[in-house]
């Protein structure tokens, strides 16, 4: 058992700062300055990496010693070795996972009880909401007098709408981020029992599924449905508790999401329609047509950029001498690494799932953790790039429900106790 100070379970006033600050960055970092070349992000990431190594160095290397850790480094390795194969080698993405996972092993250092957790989950919840209040504030008065015909009048109204606003180049990832807040905000309301508070939710819960609507992404509806799907079927709540806060959800969403909303997302099931518009469809069919020239060893991240995927047709819609990401981050380490680098990536992914807790959700905090790593898959599936943020907070929160045994808050509102005995490989 460890005696020192490093793993005293308490939490301090810059734990919970970092925390807060972490997310709340990556939910404005369009907002947000960059510092000799890198984000704002980037460098709080940074600052919470040294502030974990220099105020919990005993913890910190048993967690550089885990098997999470050892999966991550060995994911790298792999692509590292596989991208060296090829011309135009490029190791940037590689570097960028890495940076995530860093912060990804931050977070579990610093979420070392239940009021910790609580402080991402409610900055998510929070920011989500006052994400939402700017995007309608900048696009809803455009979009409501829009009307579109089909998905590519609706992704062309898309893109005038959001034109003028910071957040233009960062759409889908500002719903993806907001579709998690609302899911956290749906499970906190549930097990909510003071009434102002859960009023307090709702009003959050709704903004939040605005702002995960507005922007039209089809990726951050999708994650939105899944999750809160994945909530009610697992939690088993009651038909009847569920129905007035159905109806007053549906009534916000028919008030305030225009009609061009609608039909970008729902135009998604005309296949004839998408086979011809959608850029998404065009660089699938073209990634299945090549898919014998990256199975076995891939093309390599500065081949594909420099040359691969125009040669390849994985272009952009308007532009053929473009190129375009994969929008799949499974099949973006395949045509980049390979076989190699597709199967290291998924033995990465289920060393992780291992941690995750499926017999507790009893509690809002474990089913919070729970839903949110049950989406980061769905996220993967329809997003170019393995290192979105939202991989570093919500397996950072599941790591550190598994580091530090933390179970959710008793019926009491005591948090509960925490194992002192630190082994992150148990």
């Amino acid at each position: 058992m460890l005696k020192d100070s490093d793993v005293v379970f308490h939490f301090s006033v810059i734990d919970r700062f970092l925390l807060g600050m972490l997310v709340a960055s990556i939910f404005f970092e369009p907002y947000l300055p960059y510092f000799a070349g890198s984000s704002t992000p980037f460098w709080i990431f940074v600052i919470a990496f040294f502030y974990s190594a220099v105020t919990r160095i005993q913890t910190f290397e048993k967690v550089l010693s885990s098997y999470y850790f050892l999966a991550v480094i060995g994911f790298a390795l792999v692509c590292a070795l596989m991208e060296s194969f090829h011309p135009s080698s490029d190791y940037s993405v590689v570097t960028r996972f890495i940076s995530m996972s860093s912060g990804m092993f931050c977070i579990s250092l610093l979420c070392r009880n239940s009021k910790t957790i609580d402080v991402i989950m409610y900055t998510f919840i929070f920011c989500s909401a006052l994400n939402a209040i700017i995007i309608i504030e900048g696009t809803f008065d455009f979009l409501t007098a829009y009307s579109a015909a089909g998905f590519d009048e609706a992704s062309r109204a898309r893109i005038t709408a959001f034109e003028d606003l910071t957040v233009k180049d960062y759409v889908d990832d500002v719903s993806i981020l907001s579709s998690i807040g609302a899911i956290l905000g749906m499970v906190m309301f549930f097990y909510q029992k003071v009434k102002w508070k859960k009023i307090m939710l709702f009003i959050l819960l709704v903004l939040s599924t605005i702002g995960t609507l507005l922007p039209a992404s089809r990726t951050g509806a999708l994650v939105l449905v899944v999750g809160m799907g994945i909530f009610l079927f697992k939690s088993k709540i009651s038909w009847k508790r569920l129905i007035i806060p159905a109806v007053c959800v549906s009534l916000f969403m028919y008030f305030f999401i225009p009609q061009v909303v609608w039909e970008r997302i729902v135009s998604t099931l005309n296949f004839t329609e998408i086979r011809e518009v959608d850029s998404r469809a065009r660089l699938y069919t073209a990634m299945f047509t090549h898919f014998k020239d990256y199975f076995f060893d891939g093309v390599g991240m500065g081949n594909y950029w420099k040359s691969w995927a125009v040669a390849s047709g994985i272009t952009n819609i308007s532009s053929y001498h473009e190129a375009k990401p994969i929008h799949s981050a499974f099949f973006q380490v395949w045509i980049y690494w390979g076989l190699p680098g597709i199967i290291s990536f998924l033995c990465m992914l289920y060393i992780f799932s291992r941690a995750l807790k499926r017999n507790s959700l009893n509690n809002r905090q474990v089913t919070g953790i729970y839903i949110f790593i049950v989406v980061i898959p769905v996220i993967l599936l329809f997003y170019p790039m393995i290192y979105h943020k939202a991989f570093a907070v919500g397996t950072g929160l599941m790591l550190a429900a598994k580091f530090w045994n933390i179970n959710g808050e008793a019926e009491d509102g005591e948090t509960l106790a925490e194992n002192p005995d630190f082994n992150p490989n148990v």
